[in-house]
């Protein structure tokens, strides 16, 4: 409910307060950026030989993580000079199939880490040293830690080429920057890279929750406050956007928490990132503040409590949290009095002031009175027998017991306590004849929760080939499993519904670019698939030498262009080629070819 009552000294002491507000985000706003030095240096290389053109923030929201680095667009294009920032020394060269794909990490002398991943090649001496140690280990993978006096470089100086190897869903380069002491990832923008930016962030809407016991599948009810009309204004070399509220008194409950709906732009209409900081003021006191400065790896899961994520999930749409949940802490959130719920325990009209900024410094704020409603409209949160019998608490461990299947909580597993069902469903067709209900896709865990399934019924040789499986409409997505005496054990980072399934079906290799007998070209390409667990290993042999194929996981195809190890001779080889599944469903597939 709006009510109009409030008296003209109580809007001028608003006003006066909203630019009050605006002064003091200015001066103290950006401390944490003036503290990583290297944002500011204007004496560094830019990481690719063209312009550089952001495609992802650092600090987006992703599916199941931040993101850490800026990426930075190839226009679809492999094989981009990638040079180093700064001199240093290279510490780390990793080669994996997911992940990074091929990456480098370079040491600077200011304590400073850059990364440079998703590379399609290396530069020509990396190149020799890590094929020497992938051929010394037969392994495509490789995780090598580098003593600082072996690979030095100069400041420009080219370690390697963009790509789109590993996770990766189109040609770019991911670039990141770590304290070398914990590689914690920190704000990798510097802005001597870039043109200035004079966009402030936008911030849609503003959600209101009144306080909650427990999370379940249902999005928690909020009011929201849209923020429309704005003004742009220049002001101390930077752009605010203040959005114009009207002289309206919206009504709260006397106990709420706050959500904001926001983004940045780099380029007006382009990609939505995400913004730098937000804050939340009570009467000009900060109550919560948000800075995306540094996050650790180790917080990787902690996104899904930062942001409403049970909107995420029906709606597709990131609105952060701008409170905490019961005992739970993450190294962005700088401040959060209370947690971050509001109370009121007076009938005076107070002001709430909403602020974003990008990390150039433009900054948008939205303002807006509140009053405690007259007649509060909490209302205890009263549960049926079988919900009560369905809370789980966080940071206990807590066991559901089903007819002999297990679902196990750590005290880590939960954000808070949730309600969460466990369900025995029976199906004809399914290995056991029933699969497991347990929660709602849309509740965030903050940690894996582990499945335990009896195998007892099935005969001991069939065993290794069972794994747990998640299932997902008419397909199974295998989350593992360890055997632990008469039972199949798996974690899974999401809630859903599993079951056990049989793998006895060995991995399909496939021959793309090569014929028996025949003429092979530059390279060899194949295709190997498997139905269900998954590929654990593979090694390709010509004439009974092992020889390098580099996976490429999310094509499924592994590739070997020939080098030193089967020079042209135009004589007959053999090629062997070996897959392995992770249930131990072996192929073995041979080819005859001339080079």
């Amino acid at each position: 409910m709006f009510t109009q009552n409030f008296t003209f000294f109580t809007a001028i002491r608003m006003f006066i307060m909203l630019r009050i507000s605006f002064i003091l985000y200015f001066l103290l706003g950006f401390s944490y950026l003036v503290a990583q030095q290297v944002n500011s240096r204007t004496d560094l290389c830019p990481p690719l030989t063209v312009p550089l053109v952001i495609s992802g923030n650092y600090g987006d929201i992703r599916s199941t993580s931040f993101h850490f680095g800026i990426d930075y667009t190839t226009n679809g294009q492999r094989g981009l000079p990638v040079p180093t920032i700064d001199s240093g020394y290279i510490a780390r060269i990793k080669v994996e199939p997911g992940g990074y794909g091929k990456a480098i990490y370079i040491n600077h002398k200011n304590g400073i880490t850059s990364v440079y991943a998703h590379l399609d090649s290396f530069s020509s001496s990396i190149t020799r040293f890590v094929k020497e140690m992938q051929y010394k280990s037969q392994s495509f993978s490789v995780d090598l830690l580098i003593d600082s006096g072996k690979y030095p470089v100069k400041k420009c100086e080219i370690i390697g080429y963009s790509g789109n190897s590993g996770q990766s869903t189109g040609p770019h380069l991911h670039f990141e920057l770590r304290k070398t002491k914990n590689q914690n990832t920190i704000q990798p923008f510097i802005f001597a890279f870039h043109s200035k930016d004079t966009i402030p962030p936008i911030i849609k809407k503003v959600l209101l929750y009144s306080p909650f016991n427990y999370l379940t599948n249902e999005p928690i009810k909020a009011i929201h406050k849209s923020c429309e009309k704005f003004a742009i204004n220049y002001r101390n070399a930077k752009y605010f956007r203040e959005y114009l509220s009207d002289d309206s008194v919206l009504e709260v409950p006397a106990r709420f928490y706050l959500g904001i709906s926001a983004w940045d732009y780099l380029v007006p209409g382009e990609k939505a990132m995400s913004f730098y900081v937000s804050r939340i003021k009570l009467d000009g006191k900060v109550i919560f503040e948000l800075v995306f400065d540094e996050i650790p790896f180790t917080e990787t899961s902690a996104v899904n409590g930062i942001i409403d994520y049970q909107r995420k999930f029906f709606q597709k749409e990131n609105v952060y949290l701008q409170f905490l949940y019961p005992n739970f802490t993450i190294t962005p959130v700088k401040k959060a009095i209370n947690n971050g719920l509001i109370e009121l325990d007076d009938s005076l009209v107070h002001f709430i002031t909403v602020e974003a900024a990008d990390v150039s410094g433009n900054q948008s704020m939205f303002g807006f009175k509140v009053r405690r409603q007259s007649i509060t409209l909490e209302k205890s949160e009263k549960l049926s027998v079988s919900l009560k019998n369905a809370i789980v608490h966080a940071g206990k461990t807590h066991v559901v017991n089903k007819e002999g299947i297990k679902v196990i909580f750590s005290p880590n597993s939960l954000f808070m306590d949730c309600i969460v069902t466990v369900r025995k469903n029976t199906r004809s067709g399914l290995l056991p004849g029933f699969w497991v209900e347990v929660g709602h896709e849309a509740i965030p865990l903050k940690s894996p929760f582990m499945l335990e399934f009896p195998i007892t019924n099935f005969p001991r040789q069939l065993w290794p080939k069972i794994r747990v499986v998640r299932i997902n409409g008419d397909k199974y997505v295998s989350i593992g499993g360890e055997i632990e005496t008469h039972h199949i054990r798996a974690s899974s980072k999401t809630f859903g519904n599993f079951t056990i399934a049989l793998d006895t079906i060995p991995p399909t290799v496939q021959f793309i670019n090569l014929k028996e007998n025949e003429k092979a070209k530059d390279y060899i390409l194949i295709r190997m698939r498997d139905n269900l667990s998954g590929i654990k290993s593979w090694a390709g042999y010509i004439d009974g030498k092992w020889v390098l194929f580099e996976y490429d996981k999310k094509n499924d195809e592994i590739r070997y262009v020939f080098d030193e190890y089967c020079l042209p001779t135009g004589q007959k080889h053999e090629l062997t080629v070996s897959v392995e599944d992770n249930c131990g469903n072996k192929t073995l597939k041979k080819m005859n070819f001339v080079y």
